[in-house]
C-alpha cells in the first residue's frame, strides 16, 4: 500500500484531514505552544519549530521503524479558518486494532470539530484499513476529551490508573 493510499486526504463537513508533514510544523507550533493543551497529556509540548518539524519528518514514512505499525497522522484543516490541530492513529498491521490520539487548538474547543475530525478518521480506519477495535487513553480530569470519546461510543475498559483511563470502541459495520 502506498503512502498516499495508507494516509490519504480525508474530508468532513467542516474540515479536511491532510496527511501531516514536516511542512505543517510552522503552522502547528504556535497552537501547540499553549500549555493548557498539555495539562492532561503524557507528551510534552514541542520545544521548537525545528524539533516539531523533525518529529513530523519521521512520521512521514507512515510506518514504525520495524514496519509492524502504521503511523497515521493528519493535520486538521478547518474550512475557512486554517489549521486546528491534529489526529493520529497507530495501527498494528494485521490486528484489526488501532490506538488513537488527537489535539485540537483551544480556539476550536466546544465547537464539535474534534468530534468531527476523530469521526472522519475512524470511518477511514474502519472502511479502508478494516480496523474493528479502537482504543484511546485519557486522563479522567479531561472532561472534554472524555465527552468526545463517549459521543463516539467509546467506553471505559480500565480505570485502575485515573491519569490513564483506557477507553475502547468496537466499530460497527457500515
Amino acid at each position: 500500500m502506498t503512502e498516499r493510499a495508507v494516509c490519504p486526504t480525508l474530508h468532513g463537513v467542516r474540515l479536511t484531514l491532510e496527511p501531516l508533514t514536516a511542512g505543517h510544523a510552522l503552522a502547528l507550533f504556535p497552537l501547540l505552544a499553549d500549555s493548557e493543551l498539555w495539562l492532561y497529556a503524557d507528551d510534552r509540548q514541542p520545544e521548537s519549530v525545528e524539533a516539531l518539524r523533525e518529529r513530523y519528518r519521521r512520521w512521514e514514512t507512515r510506518r514504525s521503524p520495524d514496519g509492524r505499525q502504521l503511523w497515521l497522522n493528519w493535520a486538521v484543516m478547518v474550512t475557512g479558518d486554517g489549521i486546528g490541530g491534529f489526529v493520529q492513529a497507530t495501527v498494528p498491521i494485521g490486528t484489526g486494532t488501532a490506538e488513537i490520539a488527537y489535539v485540537i487548538a483551544k480556539r476550536f474547543w466546544s465547537l464539535g470539530l474534534g468530534t468531527e475530525a476523530v469521526r472522519v478518521m475512524l470511518a477511514f480506519l474502519q472502511c479502508t484499513l478494516r480496523v474493528e477495535t479502537v482504543t484511546a487513553t485519557v486522563d479522567d480530569r479531561n472532561a472534554a476529551s472524555l465527552r468526545l470519546l463517549q459521543k463516539l461510543r467509546f467506553n471505559v475498559v480500565d480505570s485502575a490508573d485515573t491519569r490513564n483511563l483506557k477507553l475502547k470502541s468496537t466499530l460497527e459495520t457500515p
